[in-house]
């Protein structure tokens, strides 16, 4: 097997080859010259052994000669003789002791190498199995390189045309971008210009309305005078024929499932006719206040819906939400009209500005944001260093006032998105922030289990509201005022319901359902 290594065979061949070499150098070529020194003392042994014979015979020959006379000294040189070639004999006996023990030794040896060199050519077998295996594995790559070599050509081509087609693409987008931007320029011209307009018809309707009502006023006064024991109301001049006192309930009238889960939110229109819930079952839900029936299920939101606010005009409802966006339904079409993304966390507040036309909401990710919905996207951004667990507007929409983790009542400029004030009045995260109707003045819920009530002309706390079974246990735990602001209403984590006089801060009583 120690044939030339061929110059022309594959890597692996040229590999066997000399490892077949250089076996052959270490079992074959390492044995030659004991082999052969094997041979010359066998062929010594043999020739020996047969000298012995001889030996044997020429002793047993001279043994049987009777000596002649008495030629004491031929028989004595014999002896002589005879007692050398004994030795000479036994030491050829020993010689051949030691040649065979060492023949046997030498062929255990060779019966090792050739064990040895069984095992190691049952290994240059499985060698040469995997040799061909690898051969037969690396023509198949050198098959799938190709085919996949004529594939990249394919796709390179392909890539071409289709970079091609996008430069073209990119040219015509621009090319559109700058006619949408036209436009859209124009069309918000054209609504400033319609803006301006409605603004100028409802001022010029105020401005008629205030006269009539004070030519109204003026006539009362006037007939007042003539009739001394006749009472004029005020709300007569404004059309308002009927007040309403309110009454504390003490039981419930309605049990409603309003959601599956948790219900985060509930808040009624302006005209107290219907009512908007938002829960964790990521809808926002129109209920009809007289019958309890479901009006409407705005679906849209991903995740937990945190806080629901109608529009002034009552056409429109909004829902935050934990997907960390806020979105704005039709309540006549029950349709998403805005989808307001941009926030990085949950948002759990959001309201509408007094003009309908705007969305203020706060987030988990510390900003609060300024939304246009006639433009359809963000307007500001107000960082506010704290996360945001709820926010209100003044009547006039100048001041946004909100609520954070840090304990602290904030109060912003929503047109520079500068702080104006801020109040440390709870120990406490603020969880709810409600304007008081007569809009002097906020109420605030915290998680130190206290409601505060603020006057926000001199950023000063009226009064506090506070029970020793009154726990705050959610953020977004709410709190308000009756229409007449003559009573402050919070929800404890138990179910119960708790209502505080407005003017003296007293417990005036607790409402309990048997469901929480």
């Amino acid at each position: 097997m120690e044939g030339p290594i061929t110059i022309n065979a594959p890597p692996w061949k040229q590999s066997l080859q000399k490892q077949l070499k250089a076996r052959n150098e270490v079992q074959t070529d390492y044995f030659t010259q004991l082999i052969t020194q094997y041979a010359d003392l066998l062929e010594r042994e043999q020739g020996l052994t047969k000298r012995n014979s001889e030996l044997e015979k020429e002793v047993l020959r001279m043994s049987q000669i009777t000596p002649i006379g008495n030629d004491t000294q031929t028989v004595a040189e014999l002896e002589k003789k005879l007692h050398k070639m004994q030795e000479d004999l036994t030491a050829s006996y020993k010689r051949n002791s030691d040649n065979a023990t060492h023949l046997l030794q030498l062929n255990a040896q060779l019966k090792n190498i050739e064990d040895d060199n069984k095992s190691k050519e049952s290994e240059i077998e499985e060698w040469r199995a995997k040799f061909g295996e690898g051969e037969d594995a690396f023509r198949k790559l050198e098959e799938d390189i190709q085919e996949k070599d004529l594939t990249m050509q394919v796709l390179k081509g392909e890539l071409a045309a289709l970079q091609q087609e996008l430069i073209r693409s990119e040219a015509k987008i621009k090319s559109l971008e700058q006619e949408n931007k036209g436009l859209v320029d124009r069309w918000l011209q054209k609504m400033a210009q319609e803006a301006d307009r409605l603004n100028d018809a409802n001022t010029f309707i105020e401005s008629v309305m205030h006269q009539n009502q004070r030519a109204a006023f003026d006539k009362k006064v006037s007939e007042s005078a003539l009739l001394p024991h006749e009472k004029v109301s005020i709300l007569d001049t404004m059309g308002i024929t009927e007040v309403v006192d309110v009454i504390l309930p003490k039981t419930a009238k309605k049990i409603i499932e309003a959601h599956k889960g948790d219900a985060n939110s509930i808040v009624f229109n302006a005209y107290g006719s219907i009512f908007a819930t938002g829960g964790n079952d990521t809808a926002v839900k129109l209920w009809d206040v007289r019958s309890g029936t479901l009006k409407s299920n705005l679906m849209g939101s991903v995740q937990s819906v945190m806080n629901v606010a109608f529009s002034n005009n009552d056409e429109m409802v909004l829902g935050a939400s934990n997907d960390n966006g806020v979105r704005v339904w039709s309540i006549q079409q029950g349709r998403v009209k805005h989808t307001l993304t941009g926030h990085t966390n949950k948002v759990l507040s959001a309201k509408f500005a007094p003009d309908s036309q705007r969305v203020i909401s706060g987030s988990h990710d510390r900003s609060i944001k300024v939304w246009d919905l006639m433009k359809g996207y963000c307007t500001r951004t107000i960082l506010c260093f704290s996360s945001c667990n709820s926010l209100t507007l003044d009547h006039d929409g100048r001041v946004i006032i909100s609520g954070h983790f840090d304990h602290n009542l904030r109060f912003w400029d929503p047109r520079s998105g500068e702080k104006a004030e801020e109040v440390n009045i709870h120990s406490g995260q603020i969880t709810s922030v409600f304007l008081v109707p007569d809009g002097n003045s906020v109420l605030t819920n915290s998680r130190d289990n206290t409601l505060k009530l603020v006057d926000i002309r001199r950023m000063e706390e009226i009064r506090s509201f506070g029970h020793e079974n009154y726990r705050n246990g959610v953020n977004w735990n709410g709190a308000c005022t009756s229409p007449d602001g003559q009573f402050v209403v919070a929800g404890s984590l138990d179910g119960t319901v708790f209502i505080w006089e407005a003017q003296t801060g007293k417990l005036a009583t607790t409402l309990r359902s048997s469901q929480k």
